[in-house]
């Protein structure tokens, strides 16, 4: 399923220098079969962090240290996080 969303997240992904992007809608209308879907085209992987059911990992998106967070969630997940590789989400 093609979606204009799809389109945007290319954009976005185009966009040199690009920041954190927050996508917004509803609940429950295919938000993160959206990003999965198209992360998985896009990306060699995608890393989901739920920081909902995952609270242990507050701490460790509160650092200062960008660098050092995606090496230690590289870590705790067994498997590295590549800027411009790896989607994480």
């Amino acid at each position: 399923m093609n979606r204009d969303a799809q389109t945007s997240l290319s954009e976005w992904q185009d966009r040199p220098g690009r920041k954190p992007l927050v996508l917004r809608g509803a609940r429950q209308v295919g938000k993160t079969y959206l990003v999965q879907h198209w992360g998985a085209e896009h990306f060699e992987s995608v890393m989901t962090v739920d920081l909902e059911r995952e609270r242990d990992l507050h701490s460790l998106f509160s650092q200062q240290d960008p660098q050092r967070m995606l090496a230690e969630l590289g870590l705790l997940r067994g498997r590295s996080v590549t800027p411009g590789k790896t989607l994480l989400f």
